[in-house]
């Protein structure tokens, strides 16, 4: 397994991702629910994969942390988090829950950092409006209007070695180049495949700046034929 640095953070992570976000099963036996996806994630990372990536809303973060938590590597592997804040619904940004959300996934995930925590800015935009960038000047107002208490919060989670690096999946070209410009983020995560190359006119920015990429679905949305052997291993690569 290859691997890459991310921008200008010094972190190493392998090209490829292991992505937890179906690899459990909510039904039947916790035997049946676990056996097939902890030997997906045990078998990644033997072949050297060291970056995980889970979301609190994917309900499958119990099974990584069971593998993890007497797992050799354990300490050689780098998590990415998914953070919604605000999410759906929320008024504004807040401190408080942000970092309860990268602290509860250090307890769960066995770990005493998060390596990429990806931030996701919604609060009152709708998701299909988000989707469309329809919502792109909602979002846009909203992040500018809480950016001080956001780098606040990010910093002092830096400085106690809580998380490593920030990046924003932005969901839409337009809001990426916002973050961007922002200088808060060390890197995007993107959909990024033969169909989706939009953000590529981000890239020499993105490159000067010197920050990461992380690309998913690099398969296509559904369009371009999976290899079966993955089996619920989720590739996302680093760009």
């Amino acid at each position: 397994m290859k691997c890459r640095q991310f921008g200008d953070t010094g972190l190493s992570l392998s090209e490829i991702c292991f992505g937890t976000w179906r690899y459990a099963s909510p039904e039947g036996t916790p035997d049946e629910r676990s056996d097939a996806g902890a030997a997906a994630l045990r078998k990644g990372i033997d072949a050297g994969i060291t970056c995980i990536h889970s979301a609190s809303e994917y309900g499958t973060r119990w099974l990584t942390g069971q593998v993890l938590r007497d797992h050799p590597k354990r300490k050689d592997l780098h998590h990415v988090i998914k953070v919604n804040e605000p999410d759906f619904g929320d008024a504004r940004f807040e401190a408080g829950r942000f970092r309860a959300k990268v602290e509860e996934a250090l307890t769960e995930l066995h770990t005493e950092q998060i390596a990429v925590v990806q931030h996701l800015q919604r609060g009152s935009a709708a998701k299909a409006g988000i989707y469309r960038g329809d919502d792109d000047d909602t979002r846009i107002a909203e992040f500018d209007r809480d950016a001080d208490e956001f780098r606040r919060v990010v910093d002092k989670l830096k400085r106690e070695g809580k998380m490593a690096s920030l990046v924003s999946f932005p969901y839409t070209p337009r809001f990426a180049e916002h973050a961007v410009a922002s200088g808060m983020y060390d890197g995007l995560v993107i959909y990024f495949n033969i169909l989706e190359t939009e953000w590529m006119e981000l890239f020499p920015e993105i490159a000067g700046r010197g920050m990461g990429v992380i690309g998913i679905r690099c398969r296509g949305p559904g369009i371009i034929p999976t290899n079966s052997a993955m089996g619920p291993c989720i590739p996302s690569g680093l760009v």
